[in-house]
């Protein structure tokens, strides 16, 4: 690639081969594809007064058949947290959820707290069993959802 007679020389006269002209743009656009890529995309599903449940599809994913994804919550209150001895305060909170669609059971695999700053406060990690859900509350709506994307990509 010879730019002698090119309207594009001008555009790479601060490089000394074209090579490493292409080299540079390829790099910035792969550089920012993948930043792009890596901001989730929430969507919310569950919302009453006292707290919004949002959702991030891309999370979607099996282990073992059952599916699971992450979703965050908000809260129009701070929130207190007074279990296991420790004291902390919150005011979003970040879960891998999984569920059993045929038992219509949840387990949170892990939860991280926030604080309204959003600094990390506190986690916790599942206890490992399965809980039932709830007619009418986040859990179902969110059972709702993810059940469905695993029936439509052949999940029992």
């Amino acid at each position: 690639m010879y730019l002698q007679n090119s309207a594009l020389k001008p555009m790479f006269k601060f490089y000394k081969t074209p090579q490493k002209a292409c080299f540079y743009l390829l790099s910035a656009i792969f550089f920012c594809t993948v930043f792009e890529a890596a901001a989730a995309d929430w969507t919310s599903i569950s919302q009453d007064k006292n707290s919004e449940m949002l959702v991030d599809m891309d999370s979607y994913n099996e282990s073992d058949g059952l599916p699971y994804i992450s979703s965050k919550t908000l809260f129009s209150k701070p929130q207190n947290d007074r279990k296991n001895g420790l004291n902390f305060s919150y005011s979003e909170s970040h879960s891998t959820t999984q569920f059993n669609c045929t038992l219509h059971t949840f387990k949170d695999n892990a939860t991280q707290f926030y604080s309204a700053n959003k600094k990390l406060v506190g986690n916790k990690k599942s206890d490992g069993l399965f809980k039932p859900i709830s007619a009418g509350s986040k859990y179902a709506a969110l059972e709702s959802l993810v059940c469905q994307v695993h029936k439509m990509v052949g999940g029992s």
